[in-house]
């Protein structure tokens, strides 16, 4: 596949995965007129833009020129495979957001409650 098409495909999954489309071109660093001419296809992602986007969202150098072949490079794969829900996806895109010590705390309390949620089950932590 080429890479101006898998471009395209990695675009609208991400965007996908935000409320609308203008919250997305805020993350992203776009203004909505463009990021609707990249969707459309009527522009095409240039190299510029590609890292521009992985950047803002904090991807991997050349994420959006990969295809999705691996579960890994997947938006929204979790253990099994299967798709996180728009919510939970939006949650973590809030969290890459963070600064780092702003995910260190909110680690350490999700940790909190999870492991309350375990003793609330009576469940052994592992």
């Amino acid at each position: 596949m080429e890479t101006t098409t898998i471009r395209l495909n990695n675009l609208r999954r991400l965007v996908a995965g935000y409320e609308s489309q203008q919250a997305f071109a805020e993350v992203a660093g776009l203004s909505v007129q463009y990021l609707n001419q990249l969707l459309g296809g009527h522009r095409n992602i240039g190299e510029k833009t590609a890292r521009k986007i992985e950047a803002a969202l904090r991807l991997e150098l050349g994420w959006l020129d990969r295809g999705a072949q691996r579960r890994e490079d997947r938006v929204g794969a979790n253990d099994r495979g299967a798709g996180l829900s728009r919510r939970a996806l939006m949650v973590a895109q809030m969290f890459d957001q963070l600064a780092p010590e702003q995910q260190d705390a909110m680690q350490t309390l999700l940790d909190a409650l999870a492991q309350s949620k375990v003793s609330e089950l009576g469940l052994k932590s592992g």
